[in-house]
């Protein structure tokens, strides 16, 4: 998908959503990867000057309902925020992980089982 592809999406004008069955995943990890770089051509991060930025405690409330990307963020407040603090409980998945659509699939050598695994 080219950047001008993606942004016909958030312009006004009709366009085609299509709603594929539950489960039926063909292909859909390679389209989420081709798409990556365009995504990040569109996102500027800028670091938050050190005098505006907050240092107080920061309160993380989870559960078994912080599911996908819920989940992923909580995980990266628990790695890069050492001010924040997890009330709750484990948060939520499903039978392939909860990995905000970031799966990742090992075929086992010997019994060619196949794991999917969430990369955070």
């Amino acid at each position: 998908m080219t950047e001008s592809e993606f942004m016909s999406f958030l312009s006004p004008g009709s366009y085609l959503v299509t709603f594929d069955r539950p489960g039926n995943r063909v292909g859909a990890d390679e389209y989420e990867f081709d798409f990556l770089p365009e995504m990040w051509k569109l996102i500027d991060i800028q670091p938050v000057a050190d005098t505006k930025r907050f240092r107080g405690k920061v309160y993380v409330l989870i559960d078994g309902g912080t599911i996908s990307n819920g989940s992923n963020f909580a995980a990266a407040l628990k790695a890069y925020c050492k001010n924040a603090v997890f009330v709750g409980r484990e948060t939520g998945g499903t039978e392939s992980g909860c990995g905000g659509g970031t799966n990742n699939k090992l075929t086992l050598p010997n019994s060619k089982l196949i794991l999917q695994f969430p990369w955070l």
